[in-house]
């Protein structure tokens, strides 16, 4: 086990001492082959349709280092990229990290971002890896040499591959677009790439009279998607429908107590009005001459109660029948709702 962990160190090492040595070394002349094809093609598939076939190609040269850094301010950072050059033969990544950032704040040279390209691929974040060597392969090989340009163009080839494309076009001039909350441009926008890690990410869209636009994509490593992005003016988004306050049953049930109430309380009275007609019928029979007769005042109070409780019986019914008839009146709303606003316009073609 020690000899292994010996050996993995030194191969750690010799790994750092050849692709990441100071700055202020002098640099050996690399008769590195030029690749005869400075592109890659990596399948990838597109949502369930055929495989699209993502073409990664090598940053073109689009600038030039120019020492513009006094020798004071160079040695400062030459000390803070040489401590970050043994923290990371230390795997102390993180730290190494921080010292090249350190230095490259100082003295921002190519060399210095491409060993934070390096640390940034150890360190798990292969977007920002790629991000950083996109950078040092714009300066072309002149300020790292050919062997690190090389070796930079190859990882980042590699990288690429791993990661995803996002093909935003948007016709709409003045709109603000943005993926995953950074800003990727203002439309109009033709064939806009934005590389992104694999996973699902976060289309949005903002123009003034324009209804906010946002959309989810998901991608596989090496997935292209295409975005078109079409703003929606309120007027054209905005519609309107009926909807209900609350469930049908609620005006049923009360609809139907109404009618309970009603019927019951109609009952009632009928009941009431026979009982003291049947009283009146016996004391206009009576003969006083004749008869003697003794007035049931108890029937005659139950054929009165019997009334009163269902003339009662029929108010609140009725009042039921007219709380009955708001409720159905009421329960359908119209409401303003707007199209598509949160994938209004989006068209993505796969």
């Amino acid at each position: 086990m020690r000899f292994q962990d010996w050996r993995t160190r030194s191969g750690v090492a010799l790994l750092a001492a050849l692709l990441w040595a100071g700055t202020g070394a002098t640099d050996r002349a690399y008769a590195a082959p030029t690749p005869k094809d400075d592109t890659k093609t990596v399948d990838a598939v597109a949502g369930q349709g055929k495989a699209e076939r993502i073409k990664v190609e090598i940053p073109k040269q689009t600038r030039t280092y120019v020492e513009q850094t006094s020798k004071a301010d160079r040695e400062r950072a030459r000390k803070l990229f040489k401590a970050g050059n043994k923290a990371f033969e230390q795997r102390q990544v993180d730290r190494a990290l921080k010292l090249y950032e350190q230095a490259y704040a100082i003295w921002p040279h190519p060399r210095v971002l491409f060993n934070m390209a390096v640390s940034l691929g150890f360190l798990g974040r292969p977007l920002e890896s790629a991000r950083t060597f996109k950078k040092v392969l714009e300066y072309g090989p002149q300020p790292i040499t050919d062997l690190r340009y090389k070796q930079a163009s190859e990882r980042y080839m590699e990288l690429m591959g791993q990661l995803a494309n996002i093909v935003i076009t948007c016709p709409d001039v003045g709109a603000k677009l943005y993926v995953n909350g950074e800003p990727v441009g203002t439309g109009p926008l033709t064939e806009q790439k934005v590389t992104v890690g694999p996973g699902t990410h976060m289309i949005t869209a903002n123009l003034p009279g324009k209804v906010p636009y946002s959309a989810q994509v998901r991608l596989a490593p090496g997935q292209l998607k295409r975005v078109t992005v079409n703003m929606q003016a309120f007027s054209d988004a905005i519609r309107y429908k009926m909807v209900s306050r609350y469930h049908w049953w609620l005006p049923t049930v009360v609809t139907s107590a109404a009618a309970i109430l009603a019927a019951t309380g109609a009952g009632l009275v009928v009941m009431g009005r026979d009982e003291i007609t049947e009283l009146q019928d016996i004391v206009n029979g009576w003969t006083p001459k004749t008869e003697t007769h003794t007035f049931e005042s108890a029937r005659r109070d139950k054929g009165l109660n019997l009334q009163k409780g269902g003339f009662a019986m029929i108010g609140v019914g009725g009042t039921a029948a007219a709380t009955a008839v708001l409720l159905w009146i009421l329960r359908k709303k119209r409401v303003r709702y707007t199209v598509g606003a949160s994938k209004g316009g989006v068209k993505i073609s796969f």
